[in-house]
């Protein structure tokens, strides 16, 4: 039977996702909110104190540059959301005791992902890319998504999805969310799912002890070779993103103040800077939330790896899925949102060893 409490707390999941482009208040910040409002008007949702300084000093942070500069308030929204909504997920993986809830949850997020690919494929936009660098033909049916701007932040929203599906084994989910990736022409993220994929092969074999370094030493040594020859890249996507970074350090160089050095131009601010969008995880760091901004970042991420679990493969996956989700921040761009920080909690609740009842 359908629980009525496993279908709100899918529901409840399921705004970590909810999102419509056309709507300046997203329903995310709506579902999200009202629960992190009446979840610590109930409860206390005490993690460590670690997560508590970090997520303080990261709090501040944003405040004070959305009170000194110009910054986009749905990215700091997201980062504040996803800071208090973060111990409310933490707490339901860990004292769930049915993979139901998180079932439903993927199934309407399958549902929803697969009418935005139908809708996004069936209108494709034609634009001119300001980069000056020739398009691949797939492009247009990249740009009109009904839930973000472009389909690169959805593929990174059907990455957590797909990793979700990964660690709870939910072979059918992931192998949907993966057809749905592969549907966003987004080449990292791709990339991202094939890797998620094979990481999760070697971790099952009997020999995992024996495959997991070749897996690690693989991975880095075909990194390496990519950065080793990256004048042989000819992609213009690759492309673009070397002339974001190209322009963001002349811009940078040329304009930016000990202030903007420290606090950065502030977020999602790239466009008005130099004519394009971030795109580059770099880009976002240090050029929109500068030397300061990329400390508290990093700090509050590695916060994560000082959880206590339960068993020590949680530490490994937190490590691949970060490691993962950095190298298409490479390409896609990224920061803080709530399907992101649902996707640690899977994790660190070492929710695989669940029964699915």
């Amino acid at each position: 039977m359908i629980g009525l409490n496993n279908v709100k707390l899918s529901f409840f999941l399921f705004g970590s996702v909810f999102y419509f482009y056309y709507f300046l208040l997203k329903p995310v910040y709506i579902i999200l909110g009202l629960g992190i409002l009446l979840g610590y008007f109930v409860k206390k949702y005490f993690v460590n104190y670690s997560y508590i300084f970090s997520s303080m000093f990261f709090i501040l942070y944003l405040m004070f540059v959305s009170v000194m500069g110009k910054t986009d308030i749905g990215m700091v929204l997201n980062a504040v959301i996803s800071i208090f909504v973060f111990p409310i997920f933490y707490f339901f993986c860990r004292n769930l005791k049915s993979l139901k809830p998180f079932i439903y949850f993927l199934n309407i997020s399958f549902v929803y992902y697969f009418a935005e690919m139908i809708y996004r494929i069936s209108f494709p936009i034609y634009k001119f890319n300001p980069s000056g660098i020739d398009d691949e033909w797939f492009y247009p049916y990249k740009l009109n998504s009904f839930i973000f701007g472009d389909s690169n932040f959805v593929a990174l929203h059907l990455f957590c999805l797909l990793f979700i599906s990964i660690i709870l084994r939910l072979k059918i989910h992931a192998i949907l969310f993966f057809i749905l990736i592969f549907l966003t022409f987004s080449r990292s993220a791709i990339l991202g799912a094939i890797l998620a994929f094979l990481y999760y092969l070697v971790n099952s074999s009997r020999y995992t002890v024996l495959i997991k370094p070749f897996f690690y030493l693989t991975t880095f040594l075909i990194f390496l070779y990519c950065i080793l020859n990256i004048s042989l890249i000819t992609d213009g996507s690759f492309l673009s993103k070397l002339y974001i970074l190209d322009s963001a350090i002349y811009y940078a160089e040329n304009n930016f103040t000990l202030y903007q050095y420290l606090f950065g131009n502030g977020l999602s601010q790239t466009f008005d800077a130099i004519g394009i969008g971030a795109h580059n995880i770099l880009v976002i760091l240090l050029f929109e939330t500068g030397i300061i901004g990329t400390i508290v970042y990093l700090t509050y991420i590695f916060t994560f790896f000082l959880f206590k679990v339960s068993n020590k493969s949680c530490k490994s996956n937190l490590f691949v899925f970060l490691g993962l989700f950095f190298l298409m921040g490479f390409s896609l761009g990224l920061y803080l949102f709530p399907i992101m920080v649902l996707t640690i909690a899977v994790i660190l609740s070492n929710m695989e060893g669940k029964n699915d009842q």
